[in-house]
């Protein structure tokens, strides 16, 4: 079954704001005799839990293919880019992002390409291949399906806190020599935070609010993310780092996807 969902671009403010603590504030009081009235003490526990609260384990695991498409506010040393991007994911493995952005030379395609065997980006300045990974979120639809069923991943004692989103449970695992943290609202139960090492090696955060009902699946419309780049020139490299807006405005599920598409 396909399941498709979007919104036209222009009939909602898509500002990446934070609007979580009203938020939560509002929905205390619709899940303090469900989610949040609940002890859960541990990482297992929370996970479990949001995979519920968004879907439920065996719909997620049931999904083999999702199509994103929507926008990105990217903000660089060299000034704000817009960009439109179509993402196409299929479970296990593979992942093909198309993205066009505005840049000061006019508009620039950038393709990103992964596979099981390899990946591979092609931009204005041509074509760079890269080794192999194993990404946790190439896996399943759903991460948390994946934190659960991998043996490789180690969970850590639990951990509460409260940040700016208000009250949330922070998971802690290890895999394949990696740290990372992930935060879960003590409300809703949905992921609002997620810590995580980018290509470089350095560790970001991903911030994920309006959440929204797509087919029974509950998922995040807006999330902002920061990423460090590496730039060389005449030899010399320089770093810096950029912040991203992206907001989603089309979800397709379970929507047939060939090789070719995932074909160098």
């Amino acid at each position: 079954m396909v399941l498709r969902f979007g919104y036209v671009p222009g009939t909602r403010d898509t500002t990446m704001t934070r609007k979580t603590t009203l938020l939560s504030l509002s929905l205390a009081l619709l899940f303090s005799t469900s989610a949040y009235s609940q002890d859960y003490s541990t990482a297992r526990d929370v996970i479990e839990a949001n995979l519920e609260a968004t879907g439920g384990t065996e719909a997620w695991k049931a999904i083999k293919t999702i199509t994103l498409g929507g926008t990105r506010m990217l903000d660089t040393p060299m000034g704000k880019r817009k960009s439109v991007f179509t993402t196409y994911a299929r479970y296990p493995g593979y992942n093909r992002t198309e993205e066009l952005i505005d840049s000061p030379m006019g508009e620039m395609e950038q393709l990103i390409v992964s596979t099981p065997e390899g990946r591979w980006t092609k931009a204005m300045g041509g074509r760079r291949e890269m080794p192999a990974r194993d990404w946790i979120s190439s896996q399943y639809a759903k991460d948390e399906v994946f934190l659960l069923s991998d043996d490789r991943v180690e969970l850590a004692p639990l951990e509460k806190e409260t940040d700016e989103t208000g009250p949330v449970y922070v998971v802690s695992f290890t895999f394949e020599g990696e740290v990372y943290r992930r935060k879960y609202s003590q409300f809703t139960l949905f992921l609002t935070a997620a810590e995580a090492p980018d290509n470089s090696g350095v560790k970001n955060w991903s911030n994920f609010d309006d959440y929204r009902q797509i087919g029974g699946f509950h998922m995040p419309f807006l999330w902002g993310s920061v990423a460090s780049i590496t730039v060389n020139m005449n030899g010399e490299e320089s770093s810096s780092t950029i912040t991203v807006a992206t907001t989603l405005e089309s979800v397709i599920f379970n929507e047939e996807m060939s090789d070719d598409l995932f074909m160098k």
